[in-house]
């Protein structure tokens, strides 16, 4: 069950890729099993370019450090001035900002099957709480994109995000999030074909050389994490 949700909510990813995240989640089963337990997937009709931008783009922030397609996308929009990459330009940011308020809304409606308790317990000695993985998306995005691009001003203390001692109500925190999801929102609403080609540069972060890069990795971690909620929930409420 948990091989099949993980392939449904992520399409790119292969038997390889799902096989080393249960790993990761210390669960011991062969990629060969991974592989034959995957789902079927039907091949998708040919589509135009916008089309594929509006259907794929969350599949492809999952995707993101396989690919080198969309750092080849940032590098024509620093070199081209036309109507048409302004134009790109806004489908990219809708794009991003579209799977940012899907990313959040899903941390949310994961948190709703769990109790206050359960938000912050692990089920098992290993690993994060939904609750403290949830702080650590937040303090993510506001010290990589609200610190670095949007000059909020954030200080981040990232031991904290895993090691809260008091954690506030789970409501609280999942207000923080719709906080600084729409901060991103915010953020890339602003960006221009220009700017996604401006130089980035934060510490953690220095293989990053440009805006366009970091909203993309900073997209994928949030689903990354996604993917580990959704099996904290399954292993609270089995």
């Amino acid at each position: 069950m948990l091989i099949k949700q993980m392939a449904q909510a992520n399409p790119l990813w292969g038997a390889p890729r799902i096989h080393g995240e249960l790993q990761n989640l210390g669960l011991e089963v062969s990629e060969r099993t991974v592989s034959r337990l995957m789902p079927r997937r039907r091949e998708a009709p040919s589509q135009s370019w916008r089309t594929f931008l509006d259907n794929h783009l969350g599949a492809i922030i999952a995707n993101a450090e396989q690919t080198d397609f969309w750092r080849t996308t940032g590098i024509l929009i620093t070199k081209r001035r036309s109507k048409e990459m302004s134009e790109l330009s806004s489908i990219i940011a809708n794009g991003f900002i579209h799977n940012y308020r899907y990313f959040g809304k899903r941390v949310r409606t994961l948190s709703e099957k769990l109790s206050e308790q359960q938000f912050w317990v692990k089920p098992y000695p290993y690993g994060n709480s939904f609750g403290h993985l949830t702080l650590h998306i937040i303090g993510n995005l506001n010290h990589y994109i609200g610190a670095q691009v949007a000059q909020t001003g954030y200080v981040r203390d990232r031991d904290r995000e895993f090691t809260e001692g008091d954690p506030p109500p789970k409501e609280e925190v999942l207000r923080r999030l719709d906080e600084v999801v729409e901060l991103v929102a915010e953020t890339l609403e602003a960006q221009t074909a220009d700017s996604w080609g401006a130089d980035y540069s934060a510490i953690g972060m220095e293989s990053v050389n440009d805006r366009f890069t970091m909203f993309l990795r900073c997209a994928a971690h949030f689903q990354h994490h996604i993917g580990q909620m959704i099996y904290l929930v399954n292993e609270h409420t089995k």
